[in-house]
């Protein structure tokens, strides 16, 4: 995801999936002046990656959630990408 030119920061988590049982979602934090669509990273994704590991869902932020020691906090993430998908 880094190769991007548009992708500052990323972050990858499974949430929960009523046929798969947990898919893939990607929030990513964009370079400052920068724009990208979520078919977009999609695609580029899809280059590298194998099909079953190119994330199903792509939600953009403005930052990531940060631990006391400067790492990204993915039960965090969890929860709101939880909250977002039942809204």
């Amino acid at each position: 995801m880094y190769l991007h030119p548009a992708i500052a920061e990323t972050a990858v988590i499974g949430i929960s999936d009523a046929v798969f049982g947990e898919d893939i979602c990607a929030i990513v934090q964009l370079r400052a002046g920068v724009s990208a669509t979520p078919d977009e990273l999609r695609e580029h994704a899809a280059r590298y990656l194998s099909k079953f590991k190119v994330p199903a869902m792509f939600v953009f932020q403005a930052a990531l959630p940060r631990t006391s020691t400067g790492k990204v906090h993915k039960q965090t993430l969890r929860e709101q990408m939880t909250r977002l998908k039942a809204a």
